[in-house]
């Protein structure tokens, strides 16, 4: 059971999409069942998972983002100007969105993954957001995800592990090789955005 304490506005709070994703991942096999969802997302109810003692590893984590990219096409995407704005505004105490403290670099990091492969994303594809044993992994919290850059997911998941570790997740999320360039971008973009959410974290505090 997960239970939301507040629901936010903008792109996180969007309880159809995060349903619609949900229930695809778990006909993949790739998230705990679903068993209900109530006052329009406040209140997720899914099959439990035992935890496991096996640490997920890198490569399971990049086999599991190329699963979700695999995955059937959904009408939402993440637009990351919208995203960054909202929360530069939360971080500024105010309901307006803004990019007025954003750099060109990160704006031309965002405008080059918005030229690159669009695929369907978790975006928060964290060890603590997969349950299971090896071999029955199970994704969860599926908030964040919709259609978007395959490196701004990737930077997401690489923030969470050991430098070591980097090229056992990127060999496994993408087999045929990656774009340094566009995972450079996604991490730049990454960083601002996850900045972003921590002073709109402590605004709100």
């Amino acid at each position: 059971v997960r239970e939301r304490e507040t629901v936010a506005h903008g792109y996180v709070a969007d309880y159809h999409r995060e349903h619609a994703i949900w229930k695809l991942a778990e006909q993949a096999g790739i998230a705990p069942r679903l068993l209900a969802c109530l006052d329009q997302g406040r209140v997720w109810i899914s099959e439990f998972i035992a935890p496991s003692e096996q640490r997920i590893t890198a490569q399971e984590l990049g086999h599991l983002h190329h699963h979700i990219g695999q995955l059937t096409p959904v009408p939402w995407v993440l637009d990351l100007h919208q995203q960054l704005a909202h929360y530069q505004g939360r971080a500024k105490g105010t309901e307006r969105d803004t990019l007025g403290d954003v750099t060109r670099p990160i704006l031309d990091a965002i405008a080059s993954l918005k030229d690159g492969p669009v695929v369907l994303c978790h975006n928060d594809l964290l060890p603590a957001n997969v349950l299971g044993s090896r071999g029955e992994r199970r994704v969860i919290d599926w908030e964040y995800a919709a259609m978007g850059s395959p490196y701004f997911d990737a930077a997401a998941t690489l923030a969470a592990l050991p430098a070591e570790q980097e090229q056992d997740y990127l060999m496994a999320a993408f087999p045929s090789g990656h774009d340094a360039s566009q995972l450079a971008a996604g991490q730049t973009v990454y960083r601002a955005m996850h900045n972003a959410w921590l002073r709109a974290q402590r605004t709100s505090a």
